[in-house]
């Protein structure tokens, strides 16, 4: 009988010991989000300065050619991302977020504030962004490196990690519109990462271009203090610019590259129109004309 029940007890246990490695093996097999997993942690945003350097570049190197120049400067952007200005007051305000230090800052600084994204394909992305001022009407902006940027999505730059997230409905850039001269709806939409004076469109209309802005501090101890600076108007003269000549950058719906100035056309005019709506003062427009074509954009006057 003992014989018997020891052979009972030892099946019992060899059994027991199958299904907890069955069960081991099933547990380790199952596809788990990985992304919420691996991003459960709070990542600080640092800016890719790529501005600066490209400035820089250029004066270690002046007899780099200019698309020499263009197609190194992409390839950077593609890997880390260019800093857009995203204005983020609504954002905050509606989320009810609440600053991680909640000592004052100063005219130019900002606080700092977790901002949850949601990853494409699952999980959320945590990340820990100074939200400051940007021009002078109590707008909160922060600074985000971005390789792709659509009224959808958000490929983010953190490291030499890009992140593709849903593009959170708070996250608004400066916007320049192509417009029917007549109706004045609207065409086509662009968002530039800060505000820019236009210097042309494609003789298709798909692309703009504008001035980089090298004028602002190249400080990486300070970013926020620059936002204001990022987003003022640009002067018309492009003489007096501290940029390398033939150096500009192109908007499509899709965000911003490098360019070569030379994608210009030469016969290509602007003007900017009266019409001004008593209701939105704000906002203004600009014809340009080339040969016969004419486009009319809408933008935003700077805030001051």
């Amino acid at each position: 009988m003992s014989k018997k029940r020891a052979i009972t007890t030892g099946s019992f246990l060899v059994v027991l010991t199958a299904v907890l490695v069955c069960s081991a093996i099933t547990l380790g097999t199952q596809d788990h989000p990985r992304s919420a997993a691996a991003h459960s942690h709070l990542l600080r945003v640092a800016p890719s300065h790529l501005l600066e350097d490209v400035n820089r570049q250029l004066d270690y190197h002046q007899f780099t050619t200019v698309n020499q120049l263009i197609g190194e400067a992409n390839s950077e952007l593609a890997l880390r991302g260019f800093d857009y200005v995203f204005e983020v007051s609504t954002y905050i305000t509606e989320r009810r977020l609440i600053p991680l230090d909640r000592s004052t800052p100063s005219d130019f600084e900002g606080n700092p504030y977790e901002f949850d994204l949601t990853i494409l394909g699952g999980g959320q992305l945590r990340l820990r962004l100074d939200a400051g001022p940007a021009g002078g009407c109590g707008e909160r902006s922060v600074l985000i490196p971005a390789a792709r940027v659509t009224p959808e999505e958000i490929t983010v730059v953190v490291g030499s990690q890009h992140y593709r997230v849903k593009r959170p409905s708070g996250f608004h850039l400066e916007r320049i519109q192509l417009v029917d001269e007549n109706t004045k709806k609207a065409v086509r939409t662009w968002e530039l990462p800060f505000y820019a004076e236009l210097q042309g469109v494609s003789p298709d209309g798909s692309t703009l271009f504008f001035l980089p802005n090298f004028n602002f501090s190249a400080s990486r101890q300070n970013t926020l203090s620059r936002l204001a600076t990022v987003s003022m108007f640009m002067p018309t003269d492009p003489q007096g610019l501290h940029r390398p000549s033939h150096l500009i950058l192109a908007a499509t719906e899709r965000g911003v590259q490098f360019a070569n100035e030379y994608d210009l056309l030469e016969s290509e005019t602007s003007e900017i129109l009266g019409d001004r709506d008593p209701d939105y003062p704000d906002i203004g427009y600009r014809r340009f004309r080339l040969g016969a074509k004419s486009y009319v954009v809408r933008f935003e006057w700077p805030c001051t």
